[in-house]
C-alpha cells in the first residue's frame, strides 16, 4: 500500500479546508481565500474566489513566507489599512500580511458591488495574482 505523499497531502487538506468556499451564495455566508506552496514556489490556492459582499472573507496563509490579501482597485481614503500603503493609494480591500498557519479577514468586501470581480495581488509577492467575484 501505497501513503500519499506530502504534496498529495497537503492538496487534499488544502481542497478540504476551501471547498465550502466554492460554492458560495449573497446569504452572509463566510468564504476563505489561500495561499500555499505550489510546485513553482508559492502562490493562491486558487486564483479565482467567490465572495459574499454580506460575509467574511477569510484569507489563510499555508505557506513559510507571510502573504497578503491587497485588491488592485482603488478604495476611499479614510479605509483603517490606508496607513500600510504610502506608497499608493488606498487599496478598496485588503488583509493585513499574515504568517505560516496564520488567518485574517479581509477587510473591504462589504464596499464590493455584487456581480463585479476585482484583480487582488500580494504585497509582498506581487506576480501572485487573482480575481475576487463578488456576490
Amino acid at each position: 500500500m501505497r501513503i500519499p505523499g506530502r504534496r498529495t497531502l497537503l492538496a487534499g487538506l488544502i481542497l478540504a479546508f476551501l471547498a465550502p468556499a466554492a460554492f458560495a451564495s449573497p446569504l452572509g455566508l463566510d468564504t476563505h481565500a489561500a495561499a500555499a506552496p505550489t510546485a513553482d514556489g508559492y502562490d493562491y490556492v486558487l486564483d479565482q474566489v467567490v465572495a459574499d459582499v454580506a460575509g467574511t472573507l477569510t484569507f489563510t496563509n499555508l505557506d513559510l513566507r507571510a502573504h497578503d490579501v491587497v485588491s488592485d482597485a482603488d478604495g476611499p481614503p479614510d479605509n483603517p489599512w490606508c496607513g500600510r500603503f504610502l506608497n499608493r493609494a488606498c487599496p478598496l480591500f485588503a488583509s493585513p500580511l499574515v504568517g505560516l498557519g496564520g488567518q485574517a479577514t479581509v477587510e473591504g468586501t462589504d464596499q464590493l458591488a455584487p456581480l463585479e470581480s476585482y484583480a487582488f495581488y500580494c504585497s509582498i509577492h506581487p506576480w501572485m495574482t487573482g480575481t475576487l467575484t463578488a456576490v
